[in-house]
């Protein structure tokens, strides 16, 4: 669920209208997605400052973040640290 301030909201809308990839000042932007300690799923999309907020399944979350920016990460628990979500592949 895509959440801003003052309430949360279902679907797919933005703080800001900008070209997928930069945000409104031409900064690059990215997305990270990170599971929640109760197993939900979050994703941030960021360019200097927070663009976006959603929260919703693994699944969710990703398709999310892709459809945001193309330099997407995932924060693996393993590692500490975030690492490139892998590509989609055909």
């Amino acid at each position: 669920m895509d959440r801003f301030p003052g309430g949360a909201h279902r679907g797919l809308v933005t703080r800001v209208a900008s070209p997928v990839g930069t945000d409104h000042s031409g900064r690059m932007d990215s997305t990270v997605v990170m599971k929640m300690h109760d197993g939900s799923w979050h994703a941030v999309w960021q360019a200097g400052t927070l663009l976006g907020e959603f929260d919703g399944t693994r699944q969710e979350a990703i398709d999310w973040a892709r459809s945001r920016s193309p330099r997407c990460w995932v924060y693996s628990e393993e590692l500490g640290d975030v690492v490139p979500l892998s590509p989609i592949t055909p």
